[in-house]
Protein backbone atom coordinates (compact mmCIF):
# COMPACT_ATOMS: atom_id res chain seq x y z
CA UNK A 1 0.00 0.00 0.00
CA UNK A 2 1.51 3.31 -0.84
CA UNK A 3 0.03 6.44 0.61
CA UNK A 4 -0.07 10.14 0.08
CA UNK A 5 3.94 11.16 0.87
CA UNK A 6 5.00 8.24 -1.90
CA UNK A 7 2.85 9.99 -4.66
CA UNK A 8 5.83 11.95 -6.21
CA UNK A 9 8.03 9.19 -5.95
CA UNK A 10 7.72 7.64 -9.61
CA UNK A 11 7.52 3.74 -9.93
CA UNK A 12 9.65 1.97 -7.72
CA UNK A 13 12.54 2.32 -5.15
CA UNK A 14 15.58 0.45 -6.19
CA UNK A 15 18.88 1.21 -4.13
CA UNK A 16 20.63 3.78 -1.35
CA UNK A 17 23.45 5.34 -1.46
CA UNK A 18 26.99 4.97 -1.25
CA UNK A 19 29.99 6.54 -1.06
CA UNK A 20 31.97 5.89 -3.70
CA UNK A 21 33.67 8.25 -6.68
CA UNK A 22 33.86 8.74 -10.43
CA UNK A 23 37.60 7.75 -10.13
CA UNK A 24 36.90 4.19 -9.00
CA UNK A 25 34.94 3.46 -12.12
CA UNK A 26 37.74 4.92 -14.57
CA UNK A 27 40.39 2.34 -12.51
CA UNK A 28 38.58 -0.72 -12.32
CA UNK A 29 39.41 -3.63 -14.65
CA UNK A 30 36.91 -4.12 -17.57
CA UNK A 31 38.14 -7.75 -17.17
CA UNK A 32 35.27 -9.84 -15.17
CA UNK A 33 35.16 -13.24 -13.62
CA UNK A 34 33.65 -16.23 -16.21
CA UNK A 35 30.48 -17.65 -15.04
CA UNK A 36 32.07 -21.14 -14.38
CA UNK A 37 34.16 -19.21 -11.69
CA UNK A 38 31.75 -17.73 -9.39
CA UNK A 39 31.48 -18.62 -6.27
CA UNK A 40 27.58 -20.21 -4.95
CA UNK A 41 25.06 -17.43 -4.19
CA UNK A 42 25.05 -14.37 -5.58
CA UNK A 43 28.24 -12.80 -6.94
CA UNK A 44 28.65 -8.96 -7.72
CA UNK A 45 30.21 -8.32 -10.54
CA UNK A 46 31.79 -4.55 -11.30
CA UNK A 47 32.29 -3.84 -15.39
CA UNK A 48 34.08 -0.66 -15.46
CA UNK A 49 34.88 1.33 -18.52
CA UNK A 50 31.70 3.43 -19.72
CA UNK A 51 28.77 2.07 -16.93
CA UNK A 52 28.63 5.08 -14.63
CA UNK A 53 25.62 5.73 -11.69
CA UNK A 54 23.92 9.03 -12.13
CA UNK A 55 26.21 11.11 -10.05
CA UNK A 56 29.04 9.44 -11.45
CA UNK A 57 29.50 6.68 -8.86
CA UNK A 58 30.91 2.71 -9.82
CA UNK A 59 28.25 0.72 -11.67
CA UNK A 60 27.77 -3.16 -11.01
CA UNK A 61 25.48 -5.56 -11.29
CA UNK A 62 24.70 -9.04 -9.82
CA UNK A 63 24.92 -13.35 -11.17
CA UNK A 64 23.88 -16.13 -9.38
CA UNK A 65 24.90 -19.44 -11.18
CA UNK A 66 22.02 -21.75 -12.49
CA UNK A 67 21.81 -24.28 -15.44
CA UNK A 68 23.75 -22.78 -18.02
CA UNK A 69 21.15 -23.46 -20.87
CA UNK A 70 18.35 -21.39 -18.90
CA UNK A 71 18.71 -18.15 -18.29
CA UNK A 72 16.90 -14.97 -15.75
CA UNK A 73 17.19 -11.24 -16.43
CA UNK A 74 15.48 -8.81 -13.91
CA UNK A 75 15.85 -5.20 -14.59
CA UNK A 76 15.62 -3.28 -11.52
CA UNK A 77 13.16 -0.52 -11.16
CA UNK A 78 14.06 3.26 -9.43
CA UNK A 79 12.16 6.10 -11.02
CA UNK A 80 12.42 8.83 -13.67
CA UNK A 81 14.13 12.62 -14.37
CA UNK A 82 14.57 14.84 -16.99
CA UNK A 83 14.41 18.44 -15.21
CA UNK A 84 17.14 19.74 -13.13
CA UNK A 85 14.51 19.90 -10.00
CA UNK A 86 13.64 16.15 -10.40
CA UNK A 87 17.36 15.31 -11.46
CA UNK A 88 18.80 17.14 -8.53
CA UNK A 89 19.64 14.15 -5.10
CA UNK A 90 17.66 16.33 -3.11
CA UNK A 91 14.33 15.15 -4.79
CA UNK A 92 12.69 11.66 -4.04
CA UNK A 93 11.47 11.26 -7.99
CA UNK A 94 14.93 8.92 -8.81
CA UNK A 95 17.84 6.79 -7.06
CA UNK A 96 21.00 8.05 -8.22
CA UNK A 97 23.22 5.28 -6.84
CA UNK A 98 23.58 1.65 -5.45
CA UNK A 99 23.92 0.17 -2.17
CA UNK A 100 27.51 -1.71 -1.39
CA UNK A 101 26.40 -4.53 -0.09
CA UNK A 102 25.81 -7.73 -1.88
CA UNK A 103 22.07 -8.82 -2.92
CA UNK A 104 21.85 -11.42 -0.22
CA UNK A 105 21.08 -9.33 2.54
CA UNK A 106 19.24 -6.52 0.33
CA UNK A 107 15.23 -7.09 0.25
CA UNK A 108 15.22 -6.60 -3.39
CA UNK A 109 15.52 -10.45 -3.44
CA UNK A 110 12.13 -11.24 -2.80
CA UNK A 111 9.70 -12.79 -4.98
CA UNK A 112 11.23 -14.83 -8.31
CA UNK A 113 14.51 -13.34 -7.51
CA UNK A 114 14.00 -15.61 -4.26
CA UNK A 115 15.35 -18.25 -5.85
CA UNK A 116 15.65 -20.90 -2.70
CA UNK A 117 11.50 -20.48 -2.69
CA UNK A 118 10.31 -23.81 -3.25
CA UNK A 119 7.27 -22.57 -5.38
CA UNK A 120 9.63 -19.97 -7.59
CA UNK A 121 9.38 -21.28 -11.23
CA UNK A 122 12.55 -19.92 -12.46
CA UNK A 123 14.96 -21.21 -9.04
CA UNK A 124 17.04 -23.53 -11.18
CA UNK A 125 18.62 -20.69 -13.73
CA UNK A 126 21.23 -18.70 -13.86
CA UNK A 127 19.87 -15.48 -13.20
CA UNK A 128 21.28 -11.81 -13.91
CA UNK A 129 19.58 -8.95 -11.45
CA UNK A 130 20.30 -5.59 -13.38
CA UNK A 131 20.47 -2.71 -10.82
CA UNK A 132 18.79 0.92 -12.06
CA UNK A 133 20.59 3.80 -11.03
CA UNK A 134 20.28 6.33 -13.85
CA UNK A 135 16.74 7.98 -13.77
CA UNK A 136 16.28 6.60 -17.70
CA UNK A 137 14.26 3.47 -17.47
CA UNK A 138 18.04 1.59 -18.20
CA UNK A 139 17.26 3.04 -22.13
CA UNK A 140 19.73 6.25 -21.98
CA UNK A 141 23.23 6.87 -22.97
CA UNK A 142 23.82 10.82 -22.26
CA UNK A 143 25.58 13.08 -20.21
CA UNK A 144 23.15 15.71 -19.27
CA UNK A 145 23.84 18.92 -17.70
CA UNK A 146 20.62 20.56 -16.10
CA UNK A 147 20.43 23.63 -14.47
CA UNK A 148 18.31 23.95 -11.04
CA UNK A 149 16.76 27.50 -9.72
CA UNK A 150 18.54 27.72 -5.85
CA UNK A 151 16.64 29.53 -3.09
CA UNK A 152 18.46 32.99 -3.85
CA UNK A 153 17.57 33.14 -7.47
CA UNK A 154 20.80 32.16 -9.16
CA UNK A 155 20.61 28.73 -10.69
CA UNK A 156 23.56 26.23 -10.21
CA UNK A 157 24.23 22.82 -12.79
CA UNK A 158 23.52 18.99 -11.97
CA UNK A 159 24.83 16.58 -14.24
CA UNK A 160 23.70 13.47 -14.81
CA UNK A 161 24.96 10.39 -16.05
CA UNK A 162 22.25 9.14 -18.18
CA UNK A 163 24.04 5.70 -18.95
CA UNK A 164 21.21 3.38 -18.44
CA UNK A 165 22.03 1.20 -22.01
CA UNK A 166 25.75 1.22 -21.71
CA UNK A 167 25.09 -0.21 -18.54
CA UNK A 168 22.59 -2.64 -19.67
CA UNK A 169 24.83 -3.42 -22.47
CA UNK A 170 28.13 -3.60 -21.04
CA UNK A 171 25.66 -6.50 -18.38
CA UNK A 172 24.21 -8.11 -22.12
CA UNK A 173 28.58 -8.66 -23.32
CA UNK A 174 29.13 -10.56 -20.02
CA UNK A 175 26.02 -12.53 -21.02
CA UNK A 176 27.23 -13.45 -24.39
CA UNK A 177 30.87 -14.18 -23.32
CA UNK A 178 29.48 -16.94 -20.62
CA UNK A 179 26.39 -18.25 -22.05
CA UNK A 180 26.93 -19.77 -25.41
CA UNK A 181 23.71 -21.16 -26.52
CA UNK A 182 20.96 -20.43 -24.17
CA UNK A 183 17.84 -22.86 -24.87
CA UNK A 184 15.35 -20.69 -22.58
CA UNK A 185 15.60 -16.81 -21.61
CA UNK A 186 13.02 -15.14 -19.22
CA UNK A 187 13.66 -11.10 -19.20
CA UNK A 188 11.97 -9.12 -17.13
CA UNK A 189 11.47 -6.37 -14.40
CA UNK A 190 9.33 -3.75 -12.44
CA UNK A 191 8.75 -0.45 -12.84
CA UNK A 192 11.46 1.44 -14.59
CA UNK A 193 12.91 -2.18 -15.36
CA UNK A 194 9.14 -3.10 -16.64
CA UNK A 195 9.56 -0.08 -19.34
CA UNK A 196 12.94 -1.35 -20.33
CA UNK A 197 12.32 -5.45 -20.66
CA UNK A 198 10.84 -5.08 -24.46
CA UNK A 199 13.97 -3.86 -25.56
CA UNK A 200 16.48 -6.00 -24.15
CA UNK A 201 14.42 -9.00 -24.56
CA UNK A 202 14.34 -7.68 -28.03
CA UNK A 203 18.38 -7.62 -28.42
CA UNK A 204 18.77 -10.67 -26.43
CA UNK A 205 16.01 -12.39 -29.10
CA UNK A 206 18.14 -11.47 -31.78
CA UNK A 207 21.63 -12.47 -30.52
CA UNK A 208 20.28 -15.75 -29.80
CA UNK A 209 17.73 -16.74 -32.49
CA UNK A 210 17.73 -20.18 -31.22
CA UNK A 211 16.73 -19.31 -27.97
CA UNK A 212 12.86 -19.32 -27.18
CA UNK A 213 13.04 -16.03 -25.79
CA UNK A 214 10.23 -14.56 -23.03
CA UNK A 215 9.85 -10.97 -21.83
CA UNK A 216 7.46 -9.62 -18.98
CA UNK A 217 7.02 -6.57 -18.27
CA UNK A 218 5.61 -5.58 -14.39
CA UNK A 219 3.53 -2.47 -13.60
CA UNK A 220 4.69 -0.46 -16.26
CA UNK A 221 1.51 -1.02 -18.96
CA UNK A 222 0.15 2.05 -17.97
CA UNK A 223 2.50 4.57 -19.92
CA UNK A 224 1.91 6.36 -23.79
CA UNK A 225 3.78 8.89 -25.47
CA UNK A 226 0.05 10.64 -25.98
CA UNK A 227 0.26 10.95 -22.11
CA UNK A 228 3.79 11.50 -20.73
CA UNK A 229 4.33 14.21 -23.75
CA UNK A 230 5.96 16.37 -21.03
CA UNK A 231 8.80 14.09 -20.49
CA UNK A 232 11.52 15.56 -21.95
CA UNK A 233 13.15 11.49 -23.05
CA UNK A 234 15.59 13.67 -25.74
CA UNK A 235 17.57 14.76 -22.35
CA UNK A 236 18.90 10.96 -21.98
CA UNK A 237 19.48 10.58 -25.62
CA UNK A 238 16.30 9.05 -26.88
CA UNK A 239 14.90 7.77 -29.33
CA UNK A 240 18.63 7.76 -31.39
CA UNK A 241 20.59 5.71 -29.31
CA UNK A 242 17.43 3.26 -28.84
CA UNK A 243 17.59 2.89 -32.80
CA UNK A 244 21.33 2.18 -33.15
CA UNK A 245 19.66 -1.19 -32.80
CA UNK A 246 18.05 -3.57 -35.64
CA UNK A 247 14.39 -3.83 -35.95
CA UNK A 248 14.00 -0.38 -33.73
CA UNK A 249 15.49 2.26 -36.25
CA UNK A 250 11.51 3.50 -36.68
CA UNK A 251 10.72 3.99 -33.20
CA UNK A 252 9.11 7.15 -32.62
CA UNK A 253 9.73 9.94 -30.88
CA UNK A 254 7.01 10.28 -28.27
CA UNK A 255 7.26 5.97 -27.43
CA UNK A 256 5.14 4.70 -25.02
CA UNK A 257 5.13 1.44 -23.55
CA UNK A 258 2.77 -0.21 -26.97
CA UNK A 259 5.69 1.07 -28.96
CA UNK A 260 7.77 -0.82 -27.00
CA UNK A 261 5.74 -3.99 -26.99
CA UNK A 262 4.88 -3.81 -30.94
CA UNK A 263 8.31 -3.25 -32.09
CA UNK A 264 9.80 -5.68 -29.54
CA UNK A 265 7.44 -8.39 -31.17
CA UNK A 266 7.95 -7.82 -34.88
CA UNK A 267 12.07 -7.45 -34.29
CA UNK A 268 12.59 -11.59 -33.04
CA UNK A 269 10.01 -13.87 -34.19
CA UNK A 270 11.61 -16.22 -30.98
CA UNK A 271 10.39 -13.43 -28.67
CA UNK A 272 6.86 -13.53 -26.60
CA UNK A 273 5.37 -10.74 -24.80
CA UNK A 274 3.47 -10.44 -21.58
CA UNK A 275 2.44 -7.89 -19.14
CA UNK A 276 1.36 -7.90 -15.58
CA UNK A 277 0.24 -5.27 -13.53
CA UNK A 278 -2.01 -3.87 -10.44
CA UNK A 279 -4.77 -2.42 -12.04
CA UNK A 280 -5.29 1.17 -9.70
CA UNK A 281 -1.22 1.37 -9.12
CA UNK A 282 -0.56 4.59 -7.61
CA UNK A 283 3.05 5.51 -8.20
CA UNK A 284 2.73 4.42 -12.04
CA UNK A 285 -0.22 7.17 -12.21
CA UNK A 286 1.64 9.47 -10.52
CA UNK A 287 4.44 9.32 -13.11
CA UNK A 288 1.84 9.72 -15.52
CA UNK A 289 0.34 12.76 -14.35
CA UNK A 290 4.02 14.27 -13.40
CA UNK A 291 5.44 13.49 -16.33
CA UNK A 292 2.34 14.97 -18.45
CA UNK A 293 2.68 18.23 -16.49
CA UNK A 294 4.25 22.00 -16.90
CA UNK A 295 3.73 22.89 -13.39
CA UNK A 296 4.64 19.88 -10.80
CA UNK A 297 3.42 21.81 -8.06
CA UNK A 298 -0.52 21.82 -9.77
CA UNK A 299 0.46 18.09 -10.19
CA UNK A 300 0.89 16.48 -6.88
CA UNK A 301 -1.98 18.74 -5.90
CA UNK A 302 -4.22 16.96 -8.81
CA UNK A 303 -2.54 13.84 -6.99
CA UNK A 304 -3.66 14.47 -3.84
CA UNK A 305 -7.38 15.73 -4.24
CA UNK A 306 -8.33 12.20 -6.12
CA UNK A 307 -9.20 10.89 -9.10
CA UNK A 308 -11.75 8.24 -10.49
CA UNK A 309 -10.62 4.89 -10.59
CA UNK A 310 -12.08 3.70 -13.65
CA UNK A 311 -9.35 6.13 -15.29
CA UNK A 312 -6.45 4.24 -13.96
CA UNK A 313 -7.67 0.81 -15.40
CA UNK A 314 -9.11 2.23 -18.22
CA UNK A 315 -5.19 3.41 -18.79
CA UNK A 316 -4.13 0.25 -18.90
CA UNK A 317 -6.85 -1.32 -20.67
CA UNK A 318 -6.47 0.63 -23.83
CA UNK A 319 -2.29 0.19 -23.69
CA UNK A 320 -3.16 -3.34 -23.63
CA UNK A 321 -5.83 -3.63 -26.81
CA UNK A 322 -3.27 -1.40 -28.69
CA UNK A 323 -0.87 -3.98 -28.12
CA UNK A 324 -3.04 -6.63 -28.95
CA UNK A 325 -4.53 -5.69 -32.08
CA UNK A 326 -1.04 -5.71 -33.71
CA UNK A 327 0.72 -9.00 -31.43
CA UNK A 328 -1.65 -11.74 -31.77
CA UNK A 329 0.43 -13.84 -29.32
CA UNK A 330 0.37 -10.67 -26.51
CA UNK A 331 -1.22 -11.85 -23.28
CA UNK A 332 -1.26 -9.87 -19.98
CA UNK A 333 -2.57 -10.56 -16.20
CA UNK A 334 -4.02 -8.17 -14.27
CA UNK A 335 -3.87 -8.31 -10.07
CA UNK A 336 -6.51 -6.32 -8.50
CA UNK A 337 -5.68 -2.64 -5.61
CA UNK A 338 -3.08 -0.14 -5.82
CA UNK A 339 0.20 -1.22 -4.91
CA UNK A 340 3.34 -1.05 -7.25
CA UNK A 341 5.86 -4.44 -8.01
CA UNK A 342 4.18 -8.04 -8.75
CA UNK A 343 7.23 -10.42 -9.12
CA UNK A 344 9.50 -8.59 -7.68
CA UNK A 345 7.28 -9.08 -4.13
CA UNK A 346 6.69 -12.07 -1.47
CA UNK A 347 3.23 -11.39 -2.38
CA UNK A 348 3.59 -12.69 -5.89
CA UNK A 349 2.92 -16.38 -4.96
CA UNK A 350 0.04 -15.06 -3.04
CA UNK A 351 -2.06 -13.01 -5.72
CA UNK A 352 -4.56 -14.65 -7.74
CA UNK A 353 -7.10 -12.89 -9.78
CA UNK A 354 -10.80 -14.54 -10.33
CA UNK A 355 -9.36 -18.21 -8.71
CA UNK A 356 -6.07 -17.79 -11.56
CA UNK A 357 -2.61 -17.89 -9.45
CA UNK A 358 0.11 -14.88 -10.54
CA UNK A 359 2.46 -17.50 -10.16
CA UNK A 360 0.98 -20.43 -12.07
CA UNK A 361 0.55 -17.78 -14.75
CA UNK A 362 4.41 -17.11 -14.86
CA UNK A 363 5.50 -20.42 -14.54
CA UNK A 364 3.45 -21.78 -17.23
CA UNK A 365 4.43 -18.73 -19.65
CA UNK A 366 8.47 -19.98 -18.28
CA UNK A 367 7.86 -23.57 -19.35
CA UNK A 368 6.54 -22.31 -23.02
CA UNK A 369 2.79 -23.47 -22.26
CA UNK A 370 -0.15 -20.87 -23.51
CA UNK A 371 -2.08 -19.13 -21.22
CA UNK A 372 -4.59 -16.80 -21.75
CA UNK A 373 -5.23 -13.13 -20.28
CA UNK A 374 -6.51 -12.88 -17.21
CA UNK A 375 -8.36 -9.34 -15.89
CA UNK A 376 -10.06 -8.56 -12.80
CA UNK A 377 -13.49 -8.26 -12.12
CA UNK A 378 -13.37 -6.80 -8.86
CA UNK A 379 -10.39 -4.27 -9.49
CA UNK A 380 -10.54 -2.55 -6.15
CA UNK A 381 -8.46 -5.04 -4.38
CA UNK A 382 -6.11 -8.16 -4.79
CA UNK A 383 -7.37 -11.14 -4.22
CA UNK A 384 -5.19 -13.60 -2.31
CA UNK A 385 -3.96 -17.26 -1.94
CA UNK A 386 -3.50 -17.63 2.19
CA UNK A 387 -1.37 -19.68 3.81
CA UNK A 388 -1.07 -21.04 7.33
CA UNK A 389 1.39 -18.75 8.16
CA UNK A 390 -1.18 -15.52 6.51
CA UNK A 391 -3.56 -16.68 9.83
CA UNK A 392 -0.47 -17.17 12.68
CA UNK A 393 0.50 -13.36 11.37
CA UNK A 394 -3.12 -12.32 12.42
CA UNK A 395 -3.32 -14.49 15.25
CA UNK A 396 -0.34 -13.04 16.96
CA UNK A 397 -1.08 -9.49 15.91
CA UNK A 398 -4.54 -9.94 17.74
CA UNK A 399 -2.39 -11.32 21.04
CA UNK A 400 -0.42 -8.64 20.73
CA UNK A 401 -2.99 -6.08 20.88
CA UNK A 402 -5.12 -7.82 23.35
CA UNK A 403 -3.60 -6.69 26.50
CA UNK A 404 -4.93 -3.75 28.49
CA UNK A 405 -2.92 -0.37 27.47
CA UNK A 406 -1.37 -2.69 24.52
CA UNK A 407 -2.60 -0.39 21.85
CA UNK A 408 -1.13 2.76 20.61
CA UNK A 409 -3.64 5.05 19.55
CA UNK A 410 -1.15 7.41 17.66
CA UNK A 411 1.09 6.10 14.74
CA UNK A 412 2.98 8.81 14.24
CA UNK A 413 3.76 9.54 10.42
CA UNK A 414 3.99 5.98 9.55
CA UNK A 415 7.68 6.28 10.98
CA UNK A 416 9.82 3.20 11.67
CA UNK A 417 8.09 0.91 14.57
CA UNK A 418 9.99 0.22 18.19
CA UNK A 419 12.18 -2.59 18.44
CA UNK A 420 10.86 -3.37 21.61
CA UNK A 421 8.39 -2.49 24.14
CA UNK A 422 4.68 -3.44 24.91
CA UNK A 423 2.98 -0.98 23.03
CA UNK A 424 2.18 -1.38 19.18
CA UNK A 425 0.03 0.30 16.87
CA UNK A 426 -1.98 -1.15 14.38
CA UNK A 427 1.05 -0.84 11.57
CA UNK A 428 3.65 -2.41 14.31
CA UNK A 429 1.62 -5.15 15.56
CA UNK A 430 1.21 -6.58 11.83
CA UNK A 431 4.83 -5.97 11.23
CA UNK A 432 6.20 -7.56 14.34
CA UNK A 433 3.40 -10.62 13.91
CA UNK A 434 4.94 -11.00 10.66
CA UNK A 435 8.56 -11.05 11.63
CA UNK A 436 7.92 -13.42 14.85
CA UNK A 437 5.66 -15.88 12.43
CA UNK A 438 8.01 -15.88 9.16
CA UNK A 439 11.55 -14.71 11.19
CA UNK A 440 12.04 -11.92 8.57
CA UNK A 441 10.20 -8.40 9.87
CA UNK A 442 8.94 -6.18 6.93
CA UNK A 443 10.33 -2.64 6.87
CA UNK A 444 7.69 -1.35 4.03
CA UNK A 445 4.96 -1.53 2.60
CA UNK A 446 5.97 -3.91 -0.32
CA UNK A 447 7.50 -6.15 2.19
CA UNK A 448 4.23 -6.55 3.60
CA UNK A 449 3.30 -10.37 3.63
CA UNK A 450 -0.97 -11.10 2.18
CA UNK A 451 -2.28 -10.95 5.44
CA UNK A 452 -1.15 -7.37 6.05
CA UNK A 453 -2.25 -6.47 2.78
CA UNK A 454 -5.56 -7.79 3.41
CA UNK A 455 -6.40 -5.94 6.46
CA UNK A 456 -5.09 -2.66 4.73
CA UNK A 457 -7.87 -3.44 1.72
CA UNK A 458 -9.92 -4.24 4.14
CA UNK A 459 -9.71 -0.86 5.53
CA UNK A 460 -10.01 0.75 2.79
CA UNK A 461 -12.99 -1.09 2.00
CA UNK A 462 -14.19 0.67 4.99
CA UNK A 463 -13.87 3.95 4.07
CA UNK A 464 -14.92 4.54 1.07
CA UNK A 465 -13.90 5.14 -2.93
CA UNK A 466 -12.08 7.94 -2.41
CA UNK A 467 -9.97 6.91 0.07
CA UNK A 468 -9.09 3.48 -1.59
CA UNK A 469 -6.25 6.09 -4.05
CA UNK A 470 -4.84 8.91 -2.25
CA UNK A 471 -6.22 8.71 1.31
CA UNK A 472 -2.88 8.07 3.16
CA UNK A 473 -1.82 4.25 4.35
CA UNK A 474 -4.81 2.65 5.96
CA UNK A 475 -2.84 1.15 8.99
CA UNK A 476 -2.47 4.46 9.86
CA UNK A 477 -5.33 6.13 9.03
CA UNK A 478 -7.37 3.64 10.68
CA UNK A 479 -5.34 3.45 13.72
CA UNK A 480 -5.39 7.26 14.02
CA UNK A 481 -8.73 7.76 13.29
CA UNK A 482 -10.74 9.94 15.97
CA UNK A 483 -12.70 7.78 18.06
CA UNK A 484 -10.60 4.36 17.85
CA UNK A 485 -10.54 1.95 20.20
CA UNK A 486 -8.49 -1.25 20.83
CA UNK A 487 -11.63 -3.03 20.46
CA UNK A 488 -11.90 -1.77 16.78
CA UNK A 489 -8.75 -2.40 15.91
CA UNK A 490 -8.85 -6.35 17.33
CA UNK A 491 -12.60 -6.65 15.85
CA UNK A 492 -10.81 -5.60 12.03
CA UNK A 493 -7.96 -7.97 12.45
CA UNK A 494 -10.93 -10.72 13.91
CA UNK A 495 -12.48 -10.44 10.61
CA UNK A 496 -10.12 -10.75 8.32
CA UNK A 497 -8.61 -13.59 10.47
CA UNK A 498 -11.80 -15.30 9.81
CA UNK A 499 -11.80 -14.69 6.22
CA UNK A 500 -8.12 -16.03 6.10
CA UNK A 501 -9.47 -19.38 8.04
CA UNK A 502 -12.64 -20.29 5.58
CA UNK A 503 -10.17 -19.63 2.77
CA UNK A 504 -8.10 -22.36 4.40
CA UNK A 505 -10.69 -24.31 5.10
CA UNK A 506 -12.55 -24.18 1.86
CA UNK A 507 -9.24 -25.01 0.08
CA UNK A 508 -8.59 -28.15 2.41
CA UNK A 509 -11.60 -29.79 1.58
CA UNK A 510 -11.22 -29.54 -2.25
Amino acid sequence: MIGRSSLVILLCASYAAHGATQADTRTQSSTLPAVRDLKDGWDQLRPGGETLCAKGTPYHFYVRRGSPQKLLMFFEGGGACWTGEDCDRGRPNYHPDLVSQGPAVDPAMRGILDLAHPENPLADRSAVLVPYCTGDVHLGDRSTTYRVASGGGEARSVTVQHRGQANAMAVLRWIYANFADPREIFVTGSSAGGVATPFYASVLAQHYPNARVVALGDDAGMHHGDRIAGANFGRWGHPEVMRRHRGWEKLPEDWGTPDLFVMAARSASNLTLFQIDHAYDQPQYSFIILAAATDTAAAIKQLQAGVQGSELVGLLRANREEIGAQVNTFRSFTVGGRAHGIVQNDRFYAYQTNGARARDWVASIATGRPVASVDCTNCWRPEFRFVDQDLRTIERAVELLSPAGAWDPQDRAGGSCPTSGSRYTLRCALRKAAGDVTGVTPTNDNEDPAAVSEVAYSILDRMGTRERLFGGPPLVVYNNRPGATAADVIALLADVRDRIRADLRERANQ
